[in-house]
């Protein structure tokens, strides 16, 4: 019964974060900013501002939402981020431009996450596949490689979960930093403020939610809904 409650809260904090996302994004892309700068200038202004000269600001390929790619010193900002000029488009290029700065300072959890990103991709399913295969041969008699094979898939499937959680004080720090960046900038009024501030926090409640049913699934792992 506990495991159902926590999976019912985990869809219920899901739904919320997601609706959160939504309303922010439809309110505050329709909302003028007074700075009349386009996502990509604020995010070449501010980048300017802490001499980061060198990394190119350019719009996200496809359906890839707004990041910043470290390997290519990169920002990407999605079509309705790159050429608005909106409450929104400033929110969310102020927080990729504060992973720009990260990266540059070499944040330690985002360094982590950067290194990673191969374990994130694939790690569930292969550490899926190998709980399976090892409690398989502990069914069939086969107890120390079996066993061996069940822990190296605890692990590599632990390090996915560990990644979510590290993501969690990537994206609060990105978050200050880009009020900070955007203050620094005067690219905002402390009314529209509290339109970027809802902008963000939205966001970032969609991690807290990401973290929450990593937590579920490691759980079910251990005990089956009831």
């Amino acid at each position: 019964m506990p495991l159902l409650i926590f999976y019912l809260a985990t869809v219920a904090l899901t739904t919320w974060a997601q609706s959160k996302v939504t309303r922010a994004t439809a309110q505050y892309s329709a909302i003028p900013s007074r700075a009349s700068l386009a996502g990509h200038e604020a995010a070449r202004r501010m980048l300017d501002s802490v001499g980061l000269f060198q990394i190119r600001v350019a719009p996200s390929p496809g359906m890839l939402p707004d990041h910043y790619d470290p390997r290519n010193r990169e920002l990407r900002l999605s079509g309705n981020v790159y050429g608005e000029s909106s409450i929104y488009s400033l929110a969310v290029a102020a927080h990729e431009t504060g992973h720009a700065v990260q990266h540059a300072i070499r944040h330690p959890f985002l360094i982590f996450r950067t290194a990673m990103i191969p374990v994130s991709r694939y790690g569930p399913g292969i550490g899926y596949v190998l709980m399976l295969v090892g409690g398989g041969m502990l069914i069939a008699g086969i107890g120390s490689l079996g066993l061996r094979i069940t822990l190296a898939g605890a692990l590599v499937y632990a390090l996915t979960i560990a990644l979510t959680f590290a993501s969690l004080p990537i994206e609060f720090n990105a978050s200050g930093r880009a009020i900070t960046l955007l203050d620094a900038n005067k690219l905002v009024s402390s009314e529209e403020r509290d339109g970027i501030k809802k902008v963000l926090n939205a966001a970032a409640l969609t991690y807290v939610a990401a973290a929450a049913t990593s937590l579920f699934n490691v759980l079910r792992l251990f005990r089956p809904i009831r």
